[in-house]
Protein backbone atom coordinates (compact mmCIF):
# COMPACT_ATOMS: atom_id res chain seq x y z
CA UNK A 1 0.00 0.00 0.00
CA UNK A 2 1.10 3.51 -0.74
CA UNK A 3 2.56 5.26 2.31
CA UNK A 4 3.23 8.74 0.92
CA UNK A 5 1.34 10.98 -1.48
CA UNK A 6 2.15 10.36 -5.13
CA UNK A 7 0.68 11.45 -8.44
CA UNK A 8 -2.95 12.46 -8.54
CA UNK A 9 -5.56 9.80 -7.90
CA UNK A 10 -7.51 9.14 -11.13
CA UNK A 11 -10.91 10.84 -11.14
CA UNK A 12 -12.86 7.59 -11.59
CA UNK A 13 -11.25 6.24 -8.42
CA UNK A 14 -12.62 9.14 -6.37
CA UNK A 15 -16.03 8.75 -8.04
CA UNK A 16 -16.20 5.08 -7.08
CA UNK A 17 -14.81 5.71 -3.59
CA UNK A 18 -17.87 7.86 -2.94
CA UNK A 19 -20.20 5.24 -4.37
CA UNK A 20 -18.66 2.17 -2.75
CA UNK A 21 -18.05 3.65 0.70
CA UNK A 22 -20.60 6.44 1.19
CA UNK A 23 -23.26 5.20 -1.22
CA UNK A 24 -23.57 8.45 -3.16
CA UNK A 25 -21.90 10.59 -5.81
CA UNK A 26 -19.52 13.41 -4.99
CA UNK A 27 -20.98 16.88 -4.58
CA UNK A 28 -19.21 18.32 -7.62
CA UNK A 29 -16.31 17.91 -10.04
CA UNK A 30 -14.38 20.41 -7.93
CA UNK A 31 -14.72 18.14 -4.88
CA UNK A 32 -13.45 15.22 -6.97
CA UNK A 33 -10.42 17.27 -8.08
CA UNK A 34 -9.62 18.18 -4.48
CA UNK A 35 -9.57 14.52 -3.46
CA UNK A 36 -7.46 13.61 -6.50
CA UNK A 37 -4.68 15.80 -5.14
CA UNK A 38 -4.43 13.58 -2.05
CA UNK A 39 -2.29 11.25 -4.15
CA UNK A 40 -2.95 8.20 -1.93
CA UNK A 41 -6.03 6.12 -2.76
CA UNK A 42 -5.91 3.84 0.34
CA UNK A 43 -5.70 6.98 2.50
CA UNK A 44 -8.91 8.12 0.83
CA UNK A 45 -10.56 4.90 2.00
CA UNK A 46 -9.36 5.44 5.57
CA UNK A 47 -10.65 9.00 5.56
CA UNK A 48 -14.09 8.07 4.21
CA UNK A 49 -14.46 5.10 6.57
CA UNK A 50 -13.53 7.31 9.52
CA UNK A 51 -16.20 9.87 8.70
CA UNK A 52 -19.44 10.41 10.60
CA UNK A 53 -21.34 9.97 7.33
CA UNK A 54 -19.95 6.45 6.89
CA UNK A 55 -20.77 5.53 10.49
CA UNK A 56 -24.33 6.73 10.01
CA UNK A 57 -24.66 4.73 6.80
CA UNK A 58 -23.45 1.54 8.51
CA UNK A 59 -25.62 2.11 11.60
CA UNK A 60 -28.78 2.96 9.68
CA UNK A 61 -30.69 1.06 7.03
CA UNK A 62 -27.71 0.80 4.71
CA UNK A 63 -27.54 2.10 1.18
CA UNK A 64 -30.61 3.30 -0.67
CA UNK A 65 -31.67 1.30 -3.75
CA UNK A 66 -30.82 4.34 -5.91
CA UNK A 67 -27.17 4.13 -4.84
CA UNK A 68 -26.69 0.57 -6.11
CA UNK A 69 -25.10 1.65 -9.39
CA UNK A 70 -24.09 -1.25 -11.68
CA UNK A 71 -20.36 -1.86 -11.37
CA UNK A 72 -18.26 -1.57 -14.52
CA UNK A 73 -14.59 -1.83 -15.52
CA UNK A 74 -13.90 1.58 -13.93
CA UNK A 75 -15.39 0.32 -10.65
CA UNK A 76 -13.16 -2.75 -10.68
CA UNK A 77 -10.08 -0.64 -11.45
CA UNK A 78 -11.06 1.78 -8.68
CA UNK A 79 -11.33 -1.13 -6.21
CA UNK A 80 -7.71 -2.08 -6.95
CA UNK A 81 -6.59 1.52 -6.52
CA UNK A 82 -8.46 1.90 -3.24
CA UNK A 83 -7.29 -1.43 -1.84
CA UNK A 84 -3.71 -1.58 -3.18
CA UNK A 85 -2.84 1.93 -4.35
CA UNK A 86 -2.35 0.84 -7.95
CA UNK A 87 -4.46 0.07 -11.03
CA UNK A 88 -5.96 -3.30 -11.76
CA UNK A 89 -3.74 -5.86 -13.50
CA UNK A 90 -4.27 -6.40 -17.20
CA UNK A 91 -6.40 -9.54 -16.90
CA UNK A 92 -9.07 -9.05 -14.23
CA UNK A 93 -11.92 -11.28 -15.37
CA UNK A 94 -15.61 -10.39 -15.01
CA UNK A 95 -16.65 -7.43 -12.88
CA UNK A 96 -18.19 -8.54 -9.55
CA UNK A 97 -21.52 -7.01 -8.46
CA UNK A 98 -21.47 -3.59 -6.78
CA UNK A 99 -22.21 -4.94 -3.30
CA UNK A 100 -19.51 -7.60 -3.57
CA UNK A 101 -16.95 -4.92 -4.44
CA UNK A 102 -18.19 -2.81 -1.54
CA UNK A 103 -18.09 -5.53 1.09
CA UNK A 104 -14.69 -6.78 -0.09
CA UNK A 105 -13.35 -3.23 0.22
CA UNK A 106 -14.88 -2.59 3.64
CA UNK A 107 -13.66 -5.94 5.00
CA UNK A 108 -10.14 -5.29 3.71
CA UNK A 109 -9.92 -8.30 1.41
CA UNK A 110 -6.69 -8.31 -0.60
CA UNK A 111 -8.21 -10.27 -3.47
CA UNK A 112 -11.69 -10.30 -4.90
CA UNK A 113 -13.57 -13.55 -4.44
CA UNK A 114 -14.71 -15.57 -7.43
CA UNK A 115 -18.41 -14.97 -6.93
CA UNK A 116 -20.85 -17.19 -8.82
CA UNK A 117 -23.86 -15.36 -10.29
CA UNK A 118 -26.18 -16.87 -7.69
CA UNK A 119 -24.19 -15.82 -4.58
CA UNK A 120 -23.55 -12.63 -2.61
CA UNK A 121 -21.50 -11.62 0.40
CA UNK A 122 -23.66 -10.64 3.39
CA UNK A 123 -22.36 -9.15 6.64
CA UNK A 124 -23.87 -10.61 9.83
CA UNK A 125 -22.52 -9.31 13.15
CA UNK A 126 -19.41 -7.96 11.47
CA UNK A 127 -18.55 -11.22 9.71
CA UNK A 128 -19.00 -11.94 5.99
CA UNK A 129 -21.20 -14.88 5.00
CA UNK A 130 -21.70 -16.31 1.52
CA UNK A 131 -25.37 -16.70 0.65
CA UNK A 132 -26.71 -18.38 -2.47
CA UNK A 133 -30.01 -17.50 -4.09
CA UNK A 134 -31.72 -17.23 -7.45
CA UNK A 135 -29.39 -15.58 -9.98
CA UNK A 136 -30.57 -12.13 -11.01
CA UNK A 137 -33.21 -11.94 -8.30
CA UNK A 138 -33.68 -8.46 -6.74
CA UNK A 139 -33.93 -9.91 -3.23
CA UNK A 140 -30.55 -11.61 -3.62
CA UNK A 141 -28.94 -8.52 -5.13
CA UNK A 142 -30.10 -6.38 -2.21
CA UNK A 143 -29.20 -8.90 0.51
CA UNK A 144 -25.76 -7.36 1.27
CA UNK A 145 -27.57 -4.07 1.92
CA UNK A 146 -29.39 -5.60 4.91
CA UNK A 147 -26.39 -5.59 7.28
CA UNK A 148 -27.80 -2.89 9.57
CA UNK A 149 -31.22 -4.52 9.83
CA UNK A 150 -29.66 -7.91 10.50
CA UNK A 151 -27.51 -6.36 13.22
CA UNK A 152 -30.66 -5.10 14.92
CA UNK A 153 -31.92 -8.69 15.10
CA UNK A 154 -28.55 -9.84 16.46
CA UNK A 155 -28.75 -7.19 19.20
CA UNK A 156 -32.36 -8.04 20.02
CA UNK A 157 -31.48 -11.72 20.39
CA UNK A 158 -28.56 -10.85 22.67
CA UNK A 159 -30.74 -8.60 24.80
CA UNK A 160 -33.39 -11.31 25.15
CA UNK A 161 -30.79 -14.01 25.88
CA UNK A 162 -27.88 -12.41 27.73
CA UNK A 163 -26.37 -15.81 28.61
CA UNK A 164 -25.62 -16.51 24.95
CA UNK A 165 -28.86 -18.40 24.50
CA UNK A 166 -27.95 -21.54 26.44
CA UNK A 167 -30.69 -24.04 25.57
CA UNK A 168 -32.72 -21.45 23.65
CA UNK A 169 -35.20 -22.32 20.91
CA UNK A 170 -35.44 -19.88 18.01
CA UNK A 171 -37.89 -19.88 15.11
CA UNK A 172 -37.53 -18.02 11.82
CA UNK A 173 -40.92 -17.72 10.14
CA UNK A 174 -40.45 -16.91 6.46
CA UNK A 175 -36.77 -17.87 6.46
CA UNK A 176 -36.26 -17.28 2.72
CA UNK A 177 -32.49 -17.59 2.11
CA UNK A 178 -31.64 -17.74 5.83
CA UNK A 179 -30.43 -14.22 6.61
CA UNK A 180 -32.52 -13.78 9.76
CA UNK A 181 -31.69 -17.29 10.95
CA UNK A 182 -28.00 -16.41 10.66
CA UNK A 183 -28.60 -13.22 12.68
CA UNK A 184 -30.52 -14.98 15.47
CA UNK A 185 -27.86 -17.68 15.69
CA UNK A 186 -25.15 -15.02 15.92
CA UNK A 187 -27.03 -13.36 18.78
CA UNK A 188 -27.54 -16.67 20.62
CA UNK A 189 -24.53 -18.84 19.72
CA UNK A 190 -25.36 -21.37 22.47
CA UNK A 191 -28.93 -22.00 21.29
CA UNK A 192 -30.26 -25.54 21.39
CA UNK A 193 -32.63 -25.51 18.42
CA UNK A 194 -33.19 -23.34 15.37
CA UNK A 195 -36.36 -23.89 13.34
CA UNK A 196 -36.58 -22.31 9.89
CA UNK A 197 -39.95 -22.15 8.12
CA UNK A 198 -39.95 -21.63 4.35
CA UNK A 199 -42.91 -22.82 2.25
CA UNK A 200 -41.49 -21.82 -1.14
CA UNK A 201 -40.28 -25.05 -2.80
CA UNK A 202 -37.77 -23.07 -4.88
CA UNK A 203 -35.99 -21.87 -1.75
CA UNK A 204 -35.87 -24.96 0.47
CA UNK A 205 -32.61 -26.39 -0.87
CA UNK A 206 -30.98 -22.94 -0.98
CA UNK A 207 -31.99 -22.27 2.63
CA UNK A 208 -30.59 -25.59 3.80
CA UNK A 209 -27.34 -25.02 1.90
CA UNK A 210 -26.89 -21.45 3.15
CA UNK A 211 -27.36 -22.43 6.79
CA UNK A 212 -25.09 -25.48 6.47
CA UNK A 213 -22.27 -23.59 4.74
CA UNK A 214 -22.38 -20.99 7.54
CA UNK A 215 -22.19 -23.42 10.46
CA UNK A 216 -25.89 -24.10 11.04
CA UNK A 217 -26.30 -27.58 9.56
CA UNK A 218 -28.29 -28.52 12.68
CA UNK A 219 -31.11 -26.10 11.78
CA UNK A 220 -34.50 -27.77 11.29
CA UNK A 221 -36.00 -26.80 7.93
CA UNK A 222 -39.79 -26.96 7.59
CA UNK A 223 -41.28 -26.51 4.11
CA UNK A 224 -44.60 -25.19 5.38
CA UNK A 225 -46.47 -21.91 5.83
CA UNK A 226 -47.41 -20.51 9.23
CA UNK A 227 -51.21 -20.17 9.38
CA UNK A 228 -54.07 -19.62 11.82
CA UNK A 229 -55.71 -23.00 11.13
CA UNK A 230 -53.88 -26.18 10.03
CA UNK A 231 -54.44 -27.24 6.44
CA UNK A 232 -53.24 -26.83 2.89
CA UNK A 233 -52.83 -23.27 1.59
CA UNK A 234 -52.16 -21.74 -1.82
CA UNK A 235 -48.78 -20.08 -2.14
CA UNK A 236 -48.19 -17.47 -4.84
CA UNK A 237 -44.60 -17.57 -6.09
CA UNK A 238 -43.74 -14.68 -8.45
CA UNK A 239 -41.20 -15.72 -11.05
CA UNK A 240 -39.24 -12.48 -10.62
CA UNK A 241 -38.64 -12.62 -6.87
CA UNK A 242 -37.56 -15.09 -4.22
CA UNK A 243 -40.50 -13.97 -2.10
CA UNK A 244 -43.74 -15.92 -1.85
CA UNK A 245 -46.99 -15.07 -0.14
CA UNK A 246 -50.34 -16.50 0.85
CA UNK A 247 -53.41 -14.43 -0.02
CA UNK A 248 -56.79 -14.45 1.64
CA UNK A 249 -58.54 -14.53 -1.74
CA UNK A 250 -57.93 -14.23 -5.46
CA UNK A 251 -57.33 -10.50 -5.46
CA UNK A 252 -55.32 -9.79 -8.59
CA UNK A 253 -51.88 -10.42 -7.17
CA UNK A 254 -50.37 -10.95 -10.61
CA UNK A 255 -48.64 -13.75 -12.45
CA UNK A 256 -46.40 -16.48 -11.14
CA UNK A 257 -46.47 -20.10 -10.07
CA UNK A 258 -48.92 -21.24 -7.43
CA UNK A 259 -48.22 -24.13 -5.11
CA UNK A 260 -50.39 -26.00 -2.67
CA UNK A 261 -48.26 -26.24 0.48
CA UNK A 262 -48.91 -27.50 4.00
CA UNK A 263 -49.99 -24.92 6.54
CA UNK A 264 -49.01 -25.45 10.17
CA UNK A 265 -49.65 -23.39 13.28
CA UNK A 266 -47.19 -22.13 15.84
CA UNK A 267 -49.25 -24.00 18.43
CA UNK A 268 -48.58 -27.27 16.60
CA UNK A 269 -44.87 -26.59 16.41
CA UNK A 270 -44.58 -25.38 20.00
CA UNK A 271 -46.78 -28.00 21.67
CA UNK A 272 -43.85 -30.29 22.62
CA UNK A 273 -41.52 -27.41 23.52
CA UNK A 274 -40.60 -26.35 27.04
CA UNK A 275 -39.40 -23.00 25.73
CA UNK A 276 -39.61 -20.85 22.61
CA UNK A 277 -37.57 -17.73 23.12
CA UNK A 278 -37.88 -15.76 19.90
CA UNK A 279 -40.06 -15.97 16.80
CA UNK A 280 -39.24 -13.80 13.80
CA UNK A 281 -42.07 -13.22 11.32
CA UNK A 282 -41.63 -11.66 7.89
CA UNK A 283 -44.25 -13.44 5.81
CA UNK A 284 -45.65 -10.88 3.40
CA UNK A 285 -48.74 -9.80 5.31
CA UNK A 286 -49.58 -13.14 6.95
CA UNK A 287 -48.03 -12.20 10.30
CA UNK A 288 -51.38 -11.76 12.04
CA UNK A 289 -52.61 -15.19 10.94
CA UNK A 290 -49.37 -16.80 12.10
CA UNK A 291 -49.61 -15.17 15.53
CA UNK A 292 -53.29 -16.09 15.82
CA UNK A 293 -52.36 -19.72 15.23
CA UNK A 294 -49.86 -19.64 18.08
CA UNK A 295 -51.39 -17.46 20.78
CA UNK A 296 -51.82 -20.30 23.26
CA UNK A 297 -48.16 -21.33 23.03
CA UNK A 298 -46.79 -17.80 22.80
CA UNK A 299 -48.55 -16.93 26.05
CA UNK A 300 -47.58 -20.17 27.75
CA UNK A 301 -43.92 -19.78 26.85
CA UNK A 302 -43.86 -15.95 27.03
CA UNK A 303 -42.26 -15.81 23.61
CA UNK A 304 -41.03 -12.56 22.09
CA UNK A 305 -42.16 -12.01 18.50
CA UNK A 306 -40.15 -9.91 16.05
CA UNK A 307 -42.69 -9.11 13.33
CA UNK A 308 -42.49 -6.97 10.23
CA UNK A 309 -45.22 -4.37 9.76
CA UNK A 310 -45.19 -3.80 6.02
CA UNK A 311 -47.82 -1.31 4.91
CA UNK A 312 -47.93 -2.57 1.32
CA UNK A 313 -48.13 -6.31 2.03
CA UNK A 314 -50.81 -5.79 4.68
CA UNK A 315 -52.96 -3.82 2.26
CA UNK A 316 -52.25 -5.81 -0.89
CA UNK A 317 -51.89 -9.42 0.20
CA UNK A 318 -53.75 -9.55 3.53
CA UNK A 319 -56.41 -6.97 2.67
CA UNK A 320 -55.86 -5.49 6.13
CA UNK A 321 -55.77 -1.96 7.51
CA UNK A 322 -52.32 -1.53 9.13
CA UNK A 323 -53.89 0.48 11.98
CA UNK A 324 -56.20 -2.41 12.80
CA UNK A 325 -53.32 -4.86 12.49
CA UNK A 326 -51.25 -3.07 15.13
CA UNK A 327 -54.27 -2.71 17.43
CA UNK A 328 -54.91 -6.45 17.13
CA UNK A 329 -51.31 -7.16 18.04
CA UNK A 330 -51.58 -4.76 20.99
CA UNK A 331 -54.59 -6.71 22.31
CA UNK A 332 -52.64 -9.96 22.18
CA UNK A 333 -49.39 -8.76 23.79
CA UNK A 334 -48.81 -6.53 26.84
CA UNK A 335 -46.02 -4.61 25.10
CA UNK A 336 -45.43 -3.26 21.60
CA UNK A 337 -41.90 -1.98 21.00
CA UNK A 338 -40.72 0.07 18.03
CA UNK A 339 -37.12 0.94 17.17
CA UNK A 340 -35.95 4.54 16.98
CA UNK A 341 -32.51 6.04 16.44
CA UNK A 342 -32.11 6.00 20.23
CA UNK A 343 -32.98 2.30 20.47
CA UNK A 344 -36.10 0.28 21.31
CA UNK A 345 -39.05 2.32 22.58
CA UNK A 346 -42.27 0.89 24.07
CA UNK A 347 -45.32 2.27 22.28
CA UNK A 348 -48.25 2.70 24.66
CA UNK A 349 -51.76 3.81 23.82
CA UNK A 350 -53.81 4.06 20.65
CA UNK A 351 -52.50 7.53 19.76
CA UNK A 352 -48.84 6.48 20.04
CA UNK A 353 -49.45 3.34 18.00
CA UNK A 354 -51.26 5.37 15.34
CA UNK A 355 -48.30 7.74 15.14
CA UNK A 356 -45.95 4.77 14.81
CA UNK A 357 -47.93 3.44 11.84
CA UNK A 358 -47.89 6.94 10.32
CA UNK A 359 -44.10 7.14 10.74
CA UNK A 360 -43.67 3.75 9.07
CA UNK A 361 -45.98 4.81 6.24
CA UNK A 362 -43.87 7.92 5.66
CA UNK A 363 -40.54 6.04 5.79
CA UNK A 364 -38.75 5.22 2.50
CA UNK A 365 -39.42 1.48 2.67
CA UNK A 366 -42.95 1.70 4.13
CA UNK A 367 -42.09 -1.09 6.55
CA UNK A 368 -40.35 -1.68 9.87
CA UNK A 369 -39.99 -4.37 12.50
CA UNK A 370 -41.95 -4.45 15.75
CA UNK A 371 -41.28 -6.44 18.91
CA UNK A 372 -44.33 -7.95 20.62
CA UNK A 373 -43.44 -9.20 24.08
CA UNK A 374 -44.61 -10.05 27.59
CA UNK A 375 -41.97 -8.08 29.53
CA UNK A 376 -39.53 -5.26 28.93
CA UNK A 377 -36.48 -6.58 30.76
CA UNK A 378 -34.61 -6.96 27.47
CA UNK A 379 -35.00 -3.24 26.72
CA UNK A 380 -32.83 -2.44 29.74
CA UNK A 381 -30.15 -4.78 28.38
CA UNK A 382 -30.14 -3.26 24.90
CA UNK A 383 -26.65 -2.06 24.02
Amino acid sequence: MSATPGPEIPAHVVVWAYRLILGRDAESKEVIRQWQSLGDAPALVRHFMGSAEFRQTRAGRGLSPESLVPADADALDAWHWLRHGRPAPGETGPVPPFLTLREALLHGWDTLPDVPPDAVLVEVDGRPHWVRGIAGDPYLRNAPNEAAMLQRLVRLTRALLPDGGEGAVLLDGGANLGLSALAMAAGAPRHARLLAMEPNPRLGALLRDNLARNGLAHAEIHQAALVATPGEVLLHDPASASVAFVTAAENGVGSGARHAVPGVTLDELARPLARLDLVKLDIEGSETQAIKGGLRSLRRLRTAVYAELNIWTQLRFAGANPLRVIETWAKWFPHVVHFTEAGPRPVEGVHARSKMVHDILMSPGRHDDIVLCFDLDWVKRWV
